[in-house]
């Protein structure tokens, strides 16, 4: 057996049995709720909600979650809800009288290390934290995101009842989450926003670069068909080894520019699953030992090629 073949049978052994959990990865751009690849909730409708942690006009990326309901929903049950579901995302709501139930900070653990934090907040398991406003608060790591505002510096809420990326288009929300009716279709954008006093000026400012959120532990649907299965493992397997600059088609799952254990995890975690909110069964015994079979079928190959 080369030494190439001997590394690569290897990787491939170590890979399925020793995946690990990865950092997080963010997927491609966002037009529409096609590309949204986590979605909380259930139902007919959808909605989706983008929050921009970075100053208007900066290269970074809004991160877009979606939501499924039937009856009758509101933007703060989407808001909660998507903080519910990604333990990465992290938010603080006035519980003083002039800001009761306003939303006053968003934060992401950006990093995916679960070590989130910001002095002087406590956050619970639904990564809610509740108190007044503070300006200018920065996360305990530089790596995440964090900020909080109420008077120089406030958290703005755009509506849009349509795409805002295609037809529709922003608007300022003229009441709080909680008094906004979804309807399905709908898109809501959280950006921080300043505002000048005496007299007060607001710059109200919209979400920008929406790129989808991921969840925990990557995006590994490499063949891009709205879907993870036993294509995207082999995607991977073919792959396997390639750096430094690796693309998602490769196999690349956690954006790091390798191809690797990480990137298997990704799609350990994420089989079977939906991204684009299309209804893909529940994988069966069948479909996981066949998968299984896959891998194992490339091992026997290389073993037999020595």
């Amino acid at each position: 057996m080369t030494a190439t073949r001997r590394r690569r049978l290897s990787m491939l052994a170590a890979c399925w049995w020793n995946a690990t959990a990865v950092v997080a990865a963010l997927a491609g751009p966002v037009d529409s709720f096609d590309d949204v690849v986590f979605w909380t909730g259930a139902g007919a409708n959808r909605a989706a909600m983008v929050i921009d942690f970075v100053d208007s006009g900066d290269a970074d990326p809004a991160l877009v979650w979606g939501f499924r309901w039937d009856g009758e929903a509101r933007g703060r049950h989407m808001l909660d809800a998507v903080l519910a579901a990604d333990a990465r995302l992290y938010g603080k709501i006035g519980n003083q009288p002039t800001v009761f139930n306003a939303i006053l900070g968003l934060g992401y653990d950006r990093n995916d290390d679960g070590a989130f934090a910001v002095v002087g907040e406590t956050f619970d398991a639904n990564g809610v934290a509740f108190g007044g406003p503070f300006e200018r608060l920065a996360p305990s790591n530089p790596a995440d995101w964090y900020r909080e505002g109420w008077d120089d510096t406030f958290w703005h809420y755009g509506v849009a009842n349509t795409n805002p990326w295609t037809t529709g288009a922003w608007a300022s929300s003229q009441g709080g989450a909680s008094s906004r009716l979804l309807v399905d279709g709908a898109w809501d954008s959280w950006a921080l926003s300043s505002n000048a006093e005496d007299p007060p000026i607001y710059d109200l400012v919209f979400a920008e670069n929406p790129v989808a959120a991921t969840p925990p532990g990557g995006y590994a649907d490499f063949d891009d068909d709205h879907d993870f299965d036993g294509a995207d493992l082999l995607a991977w397997q073919r792959g396997l080894g390639a750096a430094p600059d690796a693309t998602s088609i490769e196999g690349d799952a956690n954006g790091d520019g390798d191809v690797d254990a990480a990137d298997l995890a990704s799609w350990t975690a994420a089989f079977g699953n939906a991204p684009a909110g299309r209804s893909v069964p529940e994988p069966g015994a069948t479909t996981l030992v066949l998968s299984l079979l896959v891998l194992l079928g490339s091992l026997t190959h290389l073993r037999r090629n020595v």
